[in-house]
């Protein structure tokens, strides 16, 4: 959730506590909710387990669904709170495990029951890299009823994650942490991004930000999001740009 207020990511507690403090809420709940709406009346033909509180037990009984707690939640909760549930959820035999989250989350999973049961993401990241969520909450909930109509085959899919310190020393490296079982259907997970650019698409982005420099006017404000390109846009403008925040520049300033 830091990349929403212009922090690159809270892994460690510290970053976490920044961003809390400059406002930012937790997206996985909101990302979970609308997963769960347009899952609707499909949702209710599976066996729903679950963990306490916020990490999905006020959600489905949200909309109605039937479920069993079968763990509790630390207040606030942490990544240990995902490691235990991904493990109690494995040695209780559950055919797939769906979390809402970003790299990191995926991280502690996989981390926890290695590729011992299928999972999928529901992404509520700024960017991800793995290769186990589909693009959106809708595309989650599309995946999610095929594999319950038995119309998906599990794959392996890498899981990587960011190297938030080099993020915030400006340089963007995402290392392969593991891999997943996870549902696929065609055209509904992310294909995994890479990292490594080609010199005639550096030059092309090049191309792309100094038009887009060009064509800004004097006393407009243009929100920056995150992404290589528009990163490209900042640098033309001279201005320190956060590789996976929202900044908004005037006359060539941040503002």
């Amino acid at each position: 959730m830091g990349g929403r207020v212009g922090l690159k990511g809270t892994d460690g507690e510290e970053a976490l506590r920044e961003a809390l403090r400059r406002g930012a809420k937790p997206w996985s709940p909101i990302r979970a909710r609308e997963f769960l709406r347009h899952l609707g009346e499909e949702g209710r033909s599976a066996r729903w387990l679950t963990w306490s509180g916020e990490m999905g037990e006020e959600l489905l009984r949200e909309v109605g669904y039937s479920f069993e707690v079968v763990g509790y939640a630390s207040k606030p909760t942490t990544a240990e709170d995902t490691k235990r549930a991904a493990r109690r959820m494995a040695e209780m035999g559950v055919s797939l495990i769906v979390f809402a989250g970003g790299d990191g989350t995926a991280c502690d999973i996989v981390e926890a029951i290695d590729m011992e049961t299928p999972i999928l993401g529901i992404p509520a990241g700024v960017k991800m890299f793995s290769a186990v969520f589909p693009p959106t909450p809708r595309a989650a909930a599309q995946l999610l009823i095929k594999y319950l109509r038995g119309e998906t085959q599990i794959v392996e899919r890498e899981v990587m994650d960011v190297d938030e310190d080099a993020y915030r020393a400006g340089r963007l490296t995402a290392v392969l942490k593991g891999y997943a079982k996870t549902p696929y259907a065609p055209n509904l997970l992310l294909g995994g991004k890479e990292t490594v650019m080609a010199v005639d698409e550096e030059l092309m982005k090049e191309s792309i930000a100094a038009r887009v420099v060009e064509m800004m006017r004097p006393g407009v404000n243009y929100i920056l999001g995150p992404g290589s390109t528009v990163a490209k846009v900042a640098e033309l403008l001279g201005v320190d740009k956060t590789l996976l925040g929202i900044d908004v520049v005037r006359d060539g300033k941040l503002i």
